[in-house]
């Protein structure tokens, strides 16, 4: 079959190349191609990618209407994946990429995130492709919101799916017309913090949804009772459920070890993990603070295996998966008090397993595949009032700081948004402004390092290039001394004092006198630690995992949980302060004996 499909591609592509000025040729062709597209070549990649590119490049010939989306980085680098050949499906798609992957291909519009600005890279997308709306279904992770979404002709839309990562979340999303949150728990949360932005309750977040297209299919022997597929996690998002989770396994598969198989996958290739879902009867699964659904889930539900999820509590009573699947209909629901329990009780009924198995894989794939959710999202595109949503958006002065917050509150992995972060504040730093430097000061420590450092060399401002000479808590010290007496604020001897501590200089009176007045002001007060007005470094070194998780678990997913609770919000980030101080008296402190 697909050698067929392959070989009536290769029919219309000469025709194509001989005819592409023909209107009424390249009609045709079109009619062909949807012609086929209805039948079981919707299903072959190959198609897929050539229907995509014949109706991107032929554009402005076309009479047959589809959607039209403009997507962003979630194939920057690696086109298509499993988001796009969903997406394929339901619409037209051009995709931003690496300028060196483009290779001649209509559906791929050359941009280097570093650099260039989307509302003027979309003058060079293919004449007639008009995009209802841009569409990053992975905004919070690795991806990078481009300069110029404020002055985009259409809506820009962000799925937010890491919503543990809170402070860095509200800053991205704010940058966005639309704002998809993982799930329906996070809705009025995100409301509370953006009034005036969409927020749509949509599956997934529209991140993601059924495998079904991009999973293999096997007909094999289902020969394992229970299939764990994760390890245990000091992560903060999961909140030590995961080694809850592979405890209560590793009990049941030692007290039961004559009766099932119970197998733990780790570090398979993409077949053979495939192959051993195909095989199992249940799978485990337990997800984090971003749940009630992960991956996992679905991948699980896609080889046909009855999901066994373990109950997890984050504080937020809404994230429910019985919001998505019926319990013990389409998914078995547990919890740590019943987890033997009621495993022990469904393998006992292996008719019951299959029904529940393919039950939840009927739903997942009906009503939750990446095409399904994605016309979800469009249909709610196609509503807005496009006047409002442009009359929501921050003008580009207003705009800037927003997209910095963004880039200085990325996780510390994420290194190409703070070399991005660095460039921007060197590119608008304007010593006469407080917020300036202090984005300075966060910037810093990437501007000393060699590839960075060029910025400061270049640079036409006097100050700027006195502080490759510095070394970088002399820099910290300079740049500290410019900020006027009556702008400095507690977050400012905060970092100044931090910084002397971790470069082997604690001073132990200033640490003790910043912790007691950090825990004794109260949070109305201006000096409060607030990063919307005065922002602040999150780390004091390269690498520092103990505080990167002491983030995630101090400030970044209460401060979700508060949502526009400003108040609650400075409380949260002076915790996250206090921590630090502790943590910096603790190690300079001498030891007792």
């Amino acid at each position: 079959m697909y050698a067929m499909v392959d070989q009536v591609i290769q029919q219309i592509h000469a025709i194509e190349s001989q005819y592409q000025h023909d209107v009424s040729v390249i009609q045709a062709l079109e009619g062909k191609l949807e012609t086929l597209a209805s039948g079981p070549s919707l299903y072959n990649l190959n198609f897929l990618l050539y229907r995509n590119h014949f109706r991107t490049k032929h554009a402005a010939k076309l009479k047959i209407k589809r959607p039209r989306i403009l997507l962003g980085l979630i194939n920057y680098d690696v086109y298509p994946n499993f988001q796009s050949i969903g997406l394929l499906i339901y619409a037209d798609v051009v995709s931003l990429s690496v300028p060196h992957l483009v290779q001649g291909r209509a559906d791929r519009l050359a941009f280097d995130i570093s650099i260039d600005d989307l509302a003027e890279a979309i003058q060079r997308l293919p004449a007639g492709f008009t995009p209802e709306y841009y569409f990053d279904p992975q905004a919070c992770g690795a991806s990078i919101a481009p300069k110029g979404l404020e002055r985009l002709p259409f809506p820009s839309v962000a799925g937010v799916c890491h919503t543990f990562r809170g402070l860095h979340c509200e800053y991205l999303a704010k940058l966005f017309d639309v704002v998809a949150p993982v799930s329906s728990a996070f809705v009025p949360l995100y409301q509370s913090l953006m009034a005036d932005k969409t927020v749509l309750s949509l599956p997934f977040g529209a991140n993601w949804g059924s495998f079904h297209y991009s999973t293999g299919q096997y007909n094999l022997s289902k020969d394992i009772d229970l299939i764990v597929s994760f390890g245990e996690s000091p992560r903060a998002e999961y909140g030590g459920w995961r080694d809850v989770a592979m405890q209560l396994a590793h009990d049941f598969a030692k007290q039961y070890a004559n009766q099932y198989k119970v197998v733990f996958v780790s570090g398979v290739s993409h077949q053979e993990y495939s192959q051993l879902l195909a095989r199992s009867k249940i799978g485990l699964n337990v997800v984090g603070f971003n749940g009630p659904y992960n991956y996992r889930s679905c991948e699980l539900m896609n080889h046909q295996v009855a999901l066994l999820q373990l109950d997890v509590d984050f504080g937020l009573p809404q994230m429910q998966m019985a919001d998505y699947f019926v319990p013990g209909q389409e998914y078995i629901a547990c919890d740590v008090g019943n987890f033997s329990e009621t495993l022990l009780r469904y393998l006992q009924q292996p008719a019951l397993i299959t029904k529940i198995a393919t039950a939840g894989r009927a739903r997942l794939e009906r009503e939750y595949s990446y095409e399904a959710i994605q016309r979800q999202l469009g249909a709610a595109i196609g509503q807005l009032d496009f006047t409002a949503v442009t009359a929501a958006r921050q003008d580009a002065a207003s705009q800037r700081p927003c997209r910095l917050a963004m880039l200085a509150t990325s996780p510390q992995g994420h290194t190409l948004k703070h070399q991005i972060f660095a460039r921007e504040v060197v590119e608008g730093f304007d010593e006469t402004s407080p917020r300036a430097i202090r984005q300075l000061i966060i910037a810093l420590p990437m501007l000393k390092q060699d590839l960075q450092r060029p910025l400061l060399e270049q640079s036409q401002q006097t100050l700027l290039r006195r502080l490759v000479c510095l070394s970088l808590l002399d820099g910290i010290e300079t740049l500290s001394m410019l900020l006027p007496q009556h702008s400095r604020v507690l977050s400012d001897e905060w970092t100044l004092i931090c910084w002397r501590a971790n470069s082997g200089y604690p001073n132990i009176d200033d640490l003790q006198s910043l912790l007691f007045i950090l825990i004794q002001s109260p949070p109305e007060a201006e000096q409060f630690p607030d990063y919307h007005n005065a922002p602040y470094p999150f780390l004091f070194s390269d690498s520092d995992m103990e505080a990167e998780e002491a983030r995630k678990r101090l400030l970044d997913m209460p401060y979700c949980l508060v949502g526009g609770d400003r108040v609650q919000q400075k409380m949260l980030q002076r915790d996250y302060m206090v921590w630090w101080c502790q943590r910096l008296l603790d190690s300079a402190e001498p030891k007792s004996a």
